[in-house]
């Protein structure tokens, strides 16, 4: 074999010395990972793996039950929420309808309240209190009740001297015990009549709870 320069054989003793380190680190390397493999199976030494899948298993099926219970209250907790919100729908929708009905109401007494207080035909009350409610409303600072834009004494007075008011205004001239305007009869009177083979104590009870002032007039009439 000849005989290799100098220079050539530095190169390759170069070559194979770098080689050799890498053999060593590799080694080395894969000495310190059997290390580790050693140190974990030594960690299972004595262990059924049997037994340890088995508990695996189990503790998966504890946490997918865990899941579906959480799931399940989730929707236990929806639906109960949810019949919540319409039973608190349904008891707003009928104090919605109780505070209109109390307005329909106070409106009302209030309205006949005046309306009597300023002459107004008892035979023709109850129609006027239709006729004017929606002009009723109630000031939001003290709830004073208002016609139009006047206290309701002052409004409703307005109206009884208007042309349209003077025709339920009583008529206490037209003669003959007349109740209202062309000295009108209401049809209740026979109850009040002890002449009258209507007379009858129930109706007027019910006609007293109904129109106060009517029932009284009828009452002082029959007397």
């Amino acid at each position: 074999m000849p005989k290799l320069d100098a220079e050539t054989q530095k190169l390759i003793d170069a070559a194979v010395a770098e080689a050799v380190k890498g053999l060593k680190e590799k080694n080395t390397e894969l000495l310190g990972k059997l290390s580790d493999a050693n140190k974990i199976v030594k960690k299972f030494e004595g262990i059924d793996l049997t037994e340890l899948q088995k508990a695996a298993d189990k503790l998966k099926k504890i946490e997918a039950d865990k899941d579906k219970q959480s799931g399940d209250y989730k929707a236990l907790l929806e639906k109960a929420t949810a019949k919540h919100k319409a039973e608190l729908d349904a008891v707003n929708a009928q104090l919605a309808t109780t505070q209109a009905e109390l307005a329909k109401t106070t409106k009302r007494y209030d309205l006949t309240k005046e309306l009597v207080t300023l002459n107004v035909d008892p035979v023709m009350l109850d129609s006027a209190v239709l006729i004017l409610s929606d002009g009723v409303s109630y000031d939001e600072t003290d709830k004073t009740a208002m016609f139009g834009d006047k206290p309701i004494a002052d409004g409703l007075k307005d109206w009884v001297e208007s042309d349209l008011g003077q025709r339920f205004v009583s008529n206490e001239n037209s003669g003959g015990g007349a109740f209202g305007p062309g000295g009108k009869i209401p049809p209740e009177s026979v109850f009040y009549d002890k002449k009258s083979d209507k007379y009858n104590r129930t109706e007027q009870a019910k006609l007293a709870n109904k129109n106060p002032a009517l029932h009284q007039k009828l009452v002082e009439q029959f007397s």
